[in-house]
């Protein structure tokens, strides 16, 4: 879908239904508890992301306020977009599959890797160009897995060097 269509989605007001979604791939297509488009549901018009209740929300903020070259970039795959397409469809393929009469008393999502305690199953993969969206965002990206004690890779396209982004903090590894 061209970038100037997502915006349109993203605006106050207009709802999201079938029609308006777009692709099958879509992260912006109709959710399964619609039924006929109902109830119709809007995406979050607003500015501050901690409102935000989805990840489509935090998607529509980004289409209303990026410039289309950056939407270009963010929202795009190389040559036909293949891999994104079969990465979106491998996503979706995935369920969650509940447990009943599972005691839960004790829960944990705390990982290892390679060997070394997480306390989220999560790393901050390596994405070039984050100043293209935001001054500063590997910096903001490398505190925000400090904080919460992740991993933070810098990609080799960042638009900061090495010793801005790891200044001061508290990383394992540099």
């Amino acid at each position: 879908m061209p970038a100037a269509a997502m915006r349109d989605l993203a605006r106050p007001g207009i709802p999201f239904s079938a029609t308006s979604a777009g692709a099958a791939f879509s992260p912006l297509a109709p959710s399964p508890a619609q039924l006929g488009g109902s109830p119709s549901r809007q995406l979050y018009a607003g500015r501050d992301p901690a409102r935000a209740i989805t990840v489509d929300d935090l998607r529509a903020m980004a289409h209303r306020f990026l410039p289309d070259f950056a939407l270009s970039y963010l929202e795009g795959g190389a040559e036909e977009e293949q891999t994104l397409a079969r990465n979106l469809a491998a996503l979706a393929a995935w369920r969650f599959v509940p447990h009943a009469l599972v005691d839960v008393t004790q829960r944990s999502i705390a990982g290892t890797l390679f060997g070394r305690p997480l306390p989220l199953p999560l790393v901050i993969a390596p994405t070039g160009l984050n100043g293209l969206f935001r001054a500063g965002a590997d910096r903001m990206l490398a505190e925000a897995a400090a904080e919460a004690g992740i991993p933070f890779t810098q990609s080799t396209m960042s638009n900061m060097a090495m010793e801005e982004v790891s200044a001061g903090l508290n990383l394992r590894h540099r």
